[in-house]
């Protein structure tokens, strides 16, 4: 056999194995349950596979169809992934909701600038959310935001200033926290008055990851290490949801969920926790809409879920890098 053909089989079995994963990993073909770890690889199988599209292409040869192939399959899975840019430019003005981490508004100078509060605060003022809801908000760095009348602010125990915060120019009926135990995140909700409608908001900030750039998978200690505690974090991460929708299940008014994940929208948290609301982003976004980037892999971890009966004009993942997340919004009309 010659050695071209050989090279073009190797190639084409080691991309079938890979879009088999890819549609594994993201639960095309069974609802995915299996090692919650998984669904971190699929921005990197998408992009591996992406790569051999092009290849394929380049060298005018047939298998660039499979990827196409998938890709169809997984339509609906895609949408969690990339949406295309959509050209209609709404003219409705619905409730802007926001959700940001700051990661307490750079109070550790991660970010050679001092100026990061002023800035962010600069930035909230310019997008003019209604209901504005931080995660890791660190009272002794943040702005006043007094253009907000409405607030409610809590501090994880373990934290003492740090936590999650809500912000409303509609008023707060009702406000309480679901604490997670042993844990440095929270979560806390308010019933706002929004015209004639009482509408619940949830500013839930998951257990953290705790990974970075450093992190190695090549000895088989670190990769050990690494594995099991990112298993525990996500058992932990379903824990606190459970803890969620059991609030959820003693009120009935239509829900607005903002979250930093720390987890990917093709986990089993992200499914529990969207049940039957929608993902704004799924429905108004564009491109990958990722919020934070691990090494060279780009993921969307941050997610604002809205009542299906609320029609998504628009969501937006906001460019300003003061954080290690970016912000994000979403307009909403209540139908």
């Amino acid at each position: 056999m010659q050695p071209k053909k050989i090279v073009f089989k190797l190639l084409l079995a080691l991309n079938c194995i890979l879009l088999g994963l890819q549609l594994w990993v993201m639960g095309v073909v069974v609802p995915f349950d299996a090692n919650p770890l998984y669904p971190l690889a699929v921005p990197l199988l998408v992009g591996i596979n992406g790569f051999f599209f092009i290849l394929w292409i380049l060298r005018g040869q047939w298998p660039f169809l499979l990827f196409i192939a998938i890709f169809l399959l997984s339509y609906q899975e895609w949408n969690r992934l990339y949406r295309f840019p959509n050209n209609a430019i709404p003219v409705e003005k619905g409730l802007k909701v926001m959700s940001y981490n700051v990661r307490l508004f750079n109070q550790y100078q991660w970010i050679n600038d001092k100026n990061i509060p002023q800035k962010i605060s600069q930035f909230i003022r310019e997008q003019a959310p209604d209901v504005l809801c931080i995660q890791e908000y660190s009272s002794m760095q943040a702005p006043n935001f007094s253009q907000y009348p409405y607030r409610y602010v809590r501090s994880s125990q373990s934290l003492g200033n740090n936590g999650v915060a809500l912000f409303s120019k509609y008023p707060l009926i009702r406000t309480g926290a679901i604490s997670f135990e042993d844990s440095e995140n929270s979560s806390i909700y308010a019933d706002i008055q929004y015209k004639s409608d009482t509408l619940r908001i949830y500013n839930i900030h998951f257990e953290s990851l705790r990974v970075n750039v450093n992190d190695t998978l090549l000895s088989s200690t670190g990769s050990e290490r690494l594995l099991q505690r990112l298993k525990r974090t996500f058992k932990k991460q379903e824990e606190q949801q459970q803890q969620i929708a059991r609030n959820q299940q003693l009120y009935t008014y239509p829900t607005i969920i903002c979250t930093d994940l720390n987890n990917t929208a093709f986990s089993k948290v992200y499914l529990q926790l969207k049940g039957e609301l929608s993902d704004a982003f799924s429905r108004s976004g564009t491109g990958f809409g990722s919020t934070y980037q691990l090494g060279p892999l780009p993921y969307r971890i941050d997610f604002i879920f809205a009542d299906p009966r609320f029609q998504v004009l628009r969501f937006t993942t906001h460019e300003p890098k003061l954080s290690d997340h970016r912000a994000i919004s979403t307009e909403l009309i209540w139908r």
